[in-house]
């Protein structure tokens, strides 16, 4: 004779409880660490972020750091990060499962196993005190409700780097992306052409962003490069061009630290 056990009905609590386990990685079949979700970064930061796809987030990152000088990066993407070839010397993996570089003098670090959720659960350890630029790796309005060190690091105020590409839905993402961002201090990077250029449409889109948001002084263009492009992110150092654009953007912050020439 079977019997039957009545299934007692999930709260809404319970499942809200089981989803934030699993976007914390607790359900993997072989966990390597247990999240801590209570840690918080320490020390100055630069988050980039990009409003929408392609629009060169983790090169602007990069740039940031390499005209800092000895600043860390820390990529938020996991091992099939776009600056995962970015390093020309590899230092291997801590105890938290960060993998770390040099390339110059700048420190770089990346989840050594695949990001489970839009953000890294832990911190990287130590070098409190050097500035750090955060390439999130991640749209904002996935990352800033969660529960995490980049998810704080982003509700915070201070200055962070948008990115976005030259195209209507681009434009349309950065509206959304600074309506979210209205508590902190925004510099955004575009690869648009002058305004001659520039489609009809397109230069509507732009127009219709400024008209809602203040972004005099605000906005630095990035000049494409073709073997970027072609490429993508290696050893080999970036464009000068890309340099100066980075240099102005952090001109345009407030972070009190100095730029190497």
């Amino acid at each position: 004779m079977t019997t039957t056990t009545a299934l007692r009905p999930v709260t809404v609590a319970e499942l809200q409880r089981a989803y934030r386990d699993v976007l914390d990685g607790r359900f993997r079949r072989h966990p390597t660490r247990t999240p801590r979700t209570d840690e918080t970064w320490h020390g100055p930061a630069l988050p980039v972020l990009a409003a929408c796809s392609a629009s060169g987030a983790s090169t602007i990152a990069l740039a940031l750091a390499t005209v800092t000088g000895g600043s860390r990066l820390v990529d938020c993407a996991g091992p099939a990060s776009a600056l995962a070839g970015a390093a020309t010397a590899e230092l291997g993996q801590d105890d938290d499962g960060w993998v770390r570089g040099r390339r110059g003098e700048v420190l770089l670090e990346r989840p050594a196993a695949p990001v489970a959720t839009a953000h890294p659960p832990t911190t990287p350890q130590g070098y409190e005190g050097e500035l750090a630029v955060i390439d999130v790796a991640a749209p904002v309005e996935t990352v800033i409700v969660g529960r995490s060190w980049v998810a704080d690091l982003l509700r915070r105020p201070g200055p962070v780097v948008v990115t976005t590409t030259s195209t209507v839905p681009g434009f349309r993402r950065l509206d959304r992306t600074l309506d979210l961002l209205r508590h902190r201090e925004v510099v955004v990077a575009t690869g648009s052409p002058s305004r001659r250029h520039r489609d009809r449409a397109a230069a509507h889109a732009w127009e219709q962003v400024c008209a809602a948001h203040d972004l005099r002084g605000r906005v630095v263009t990035v000049p494409l490069d073709p073997r970027l492009r072609v490429h993508g992110i290696d050893s080999a150092p970036l464009p000068a061009a890309l340099l100066r654009t980075a240099r102005h953007a952090l001109t345009l912050t407030t972070l009190n630290r100095k730029v190497s020439s």
